[in-house]
């Protein structure tokens, strides 16, 4: 009875995980037939000036970069989001500096008075405390500025100056009226050292795949792409109305795209790729990959009932938005698989066998 309790549930395991490559299939198929019908359109977001004749004038943006202890990028971060081109007198830059080095404070106050000497509000904004570390620094921005669109970019992000005439336009329909349903459009991360070495490769084809395939697909079918901290814009309405920035979940970037699709937003993807720089060493890979998938996990702890049984949507729906919080679960799951197969052989229980007579 052991041995086949025992198999049934290792062949669960197996089970879940031809689940996940269906889906995984699903949206990577899906992806080449929605580029398919858009092969030959033209390009839905202007890439010139055009976008500021179709807005209302007084659209208002705020620039938010956090940062912590950035020697190396801070000032490229501050430059390349204080040359973002947007109406002066709508546009404004947050530096959420949390550091407590010295030397990177003066470096950080010293860019930004540079670019205030210019005519640029770019404003240092520091805590007396880090508490909720970026999703604190974050949520305290946020009530210090009045902006109708908030841009966040991390500190090795280098957006080109079009990036907001590319995205905010799909927050409003072609009549230049607000489509106030959609919270966040997602921007695409290029990369700036993919060709540094095997790692930051194997690292850019990964992103790729997930920036190119499964976003695109997930923001033309289910008309939701979760936030990944960086390189995107939100309406700070729909921040507001989900509940602010929150540290409950170490991916407090996909953790309030949840929240907010609770409260009856959707987000979309723009293919608008902004460069950064992969990690470039081992451990700051790994650490980065714990962060996430520790921080995925938190995300089902806190929202997968809801999403289970509050949140109301199309049954084919909800099983993809399942599939998108829990993906983080199919490497245990593969863990254990590969563990009981030795078992399963020994016992004679992964493969069925016949005897034949004379054999």
């Amino acid at each position: 009875m052991l041995i086949l309790l025992g198999s049934l549930l290792a062949h669960a395991v197996y089970s879940l995980i031809i689940l996940f490559v269906i889906f995984g299939l699903i949206e990577r198929l899906g992806f080449c037939v929605v580029s398919l019908f858009r092969c030959g359109r033209a390009p839905t977001l202007p890439t010139n000036g055009s976008a500021e004749r179709r807005l209302p004038s007084a659209t208002s943006v705020c620039v938010q970069l956090p940062m912590f202890n950035e020697r190396a990028v801070a000032t490229r971060s501050i430059d390349a989001a204080c040359r973002l081109r947007w109406p002066y007198g709508s546009f404004e830059v947050q530096v959420l500096d949390d550091s407590t080095d010295a030397e990177v404070r003066t470096k950080v106050d010293a860019a930004a008075a540079m670019w205030r000497s210019r005519g640029v509000r770019c404003e240092v904004v520091r805590r007396a405390r880090r508490d909720g570390y970026k999703a604190g620094a974050l949520e305290y921005g946020r009530k210090q500025t009045s902006a109708e669109f908030l841009a966040l970019f991390d500190a090795d992000f280098v957006p080109e100056p079009d990036f907001l005439l590319r995205t905010i336009p799909s927050f409003f329909g072609s009549d230049g009226e607000p489509l106030l349903d959609l919270a966040l459009v997602q921007g695409q991360w290029a990369h700036l050292n993919a060709l540094d070495s095997l790692l930051t490769l194997s690292q850019s084809l990964s992103l790729d795949d997930h920036h190119s395939a499964q976003m695109v697909w997930r923001s033309a079918i289910v008309g939701f792409v979760n936030f990944t901290g960086t390189a995107g814009v939100w309406r700070a309405a729909a921040i507001e109305h989900a509940g602010g920035w929150r540290a409950a979940s170490l991916v407090e970037d996909c953790e309030l795209s949840f929240r907010v699709l609770f409260a009856g937003y959707r987000t979309t993807f723009a293919e608008v790729p902004v460069p950064a720089e992969l990690p470039a060493s081992l451990s700051a890979y790994k650490a980065q990959q714990r962060r996430w998938t520790f921080g995925w996990a938190q995300l089902i702890r806190l929202h997968g009932a809801e999403l289970l049984f509050g949140f109301r949507c199309p049954l084919l729906k909800k099983l993809h938005l399942c599939f998108h919080m829990c993906l983080s679960v199919q490497w245990p799951l593969w863990m254990a698989w590969q563990l009981a197969v030795p078992w399963l052989a020994y016992h004679k229980l992964l493969f069925y066998t016949y005897d034949h007579p004379g054999m």
